[in-house]
């Protein structure tokens, strides 16, 4: 373990591009459902990728699947009404509400996306 600073920029990137999301569903712009619900989605789990990466540096394809594992286990316990129903915000966001096939294929863009940006970032650098 240890720090990998290249993912810092993407995963600040992620991060502000998720703000972005929600103050564009705040303001009730139009399609915000398409943006919160799979945009969203798509950068919530390339956020959680370069998060991962950013302690740990380990295979690119082992670091998807940790990720892709998670994602889709979130999404599972939602079908299962394993996630808190309270209503909170940061759950929701965290957590989703309610399982969507949709979401899957969200999870998978956002990781084939945040993958192809590091075979850049390396391509890139040699």
């Amino acid at each position: 373990m240890g720090i990998y600073p290249r993912f810092l920029l993407p995963a600040v990137g992620a991060f502000l591009i998720g703000v972005g999301i929600l103050l564009y569903t705040e303001i009730s712009a139009p399609g915000w459902q398409f943006v919160r619900f799979y945009l969203g989605d798509v950068v919530a789990v390339a956020f959680l990728y370069f998060g991962l990466s950013f302690f740990w540096c380990g295979p690119m394809l082992v670091r998807g699947a940790i990720i892709g594992m998670i994602a889709v286990s979130i999404e599972f316990a939602q079908l299962f009404g394993l996630t808190p129903k309270s209503g909170h915000w940061i759950a929701e966001i965290a957590l989703g509400s309610h399982f969507e096939v949709w979401d899957l294929v969200a999870y998978g863009v956002g990781l084939t996306v945040a993958m192809a940006i590091e075979w850049q970032m390396l391509k890139n650098k040699t």
